[in-house]
């Protein structure tokens, strides 16, 4: 419902979709982590390796997951005038805002 309503009000909003723990994408999405992991643990990358072992686990222990797709923006930190005037200031927060 909350993405009808953003639609209609022209916020961008990322598509999302439900995948079950019967499906093959679930399975190619276990394989990757544990590659991943594996791929890790080979270059000694600890935080990746804990990273993909955690990953694992929740698959584990789940039924689904929510994958959501990434919106394209621009990071507040890289915009150097994001707040510099107040007319500014009011158009990004009503843009945060919705």
């Amino acid at each position: 419902l909350g993405y009808e309503f953003a639609k209609w009000l022209g916020v961008q909003t990322p598509q999302a979709r439900v995948i079950h723990n019967t499906s093959l994408e679930w399975l190619q999405i276990k394989e990757a982590a544990e590659k991943a992991r594996d791929a890790a643990s080979c270059e000694s990358d600890a935080i990746g390796e804990t990273t993909c072992s955690e990953l694992l686990e929740a698959l584990e222990l789940s039924r689904c997951l929510l994958f959501i797709s990434y919106v394209h923006g621009s990071p507040l930190l890289e915009s150097c005038s994001a707040f510099e005037s107040r007319d500014s200031a009011e158009k990004v927060s009503a843009a945060l805002g919705r």
